[in-house]
């Protein structure tokens, strides 16, 4: 089945060595967006890039090297986006966020999904990701 729709699309820009509460910011984000019901996100890490400091950035082969520069997607309904763009707020302290109006197209077998009915199965979001995300690098 295909449904179409309008989301909103957030880019969050950040550095591997950014912290929040001294842990990853990007996996304190990525907890925190499935705390508050985000359908989904997904992290990026870029081969090369360079932002306000005009330093050019590469991906290092080197253990120890790592200050990678890392994008985070989410495409989520409109309702949502003040709760995102808050916890955005609180947890960033450099980098940058865009965000815009997308056209969003989703295919599925059926109307609903195993994943919806998994989602709206689990009430309890901060044990799930603690179990999901401790497994992030």
């Amino acid at each position: 089945m295909k449904s179409d729709d309008r989301r909103i699309e957030f880019c969050v820009y950040l550095n591997e060595k950014d912290r929040y509460k001294k842990r990853p910011l990007y996996k304190a984000i990525l907890e925190s967006l499935f705390d508050i019901g985000v359908t989904g996100a997904s992290v990026f890490d870029a081969f090369a890039a360079y932002g306000g400091n005009f330093e050019i950035k590469r991906r290092s082969i080197l253990p120890w090297r790592k200050n990678r520069s890392l994008m985070i997607k989410i495409v989520e309904r409109s309702e949502m986006k003040d709760p995102i763009l808050k916890l955005l707020d609180e947890r960033m302290h450099g980098g940058v966020i865009t965000y815009q109006d997308v056209a969003f197209i989703r295919y599925t077998p059926t109307v609903v999904t195993r994943e919806d009915r998994w989602i709206s199965q689990h009430t309890s979001a901060s044990s799930l990701s603690s179990s999901i995300f401790d497994k992030l690098p």
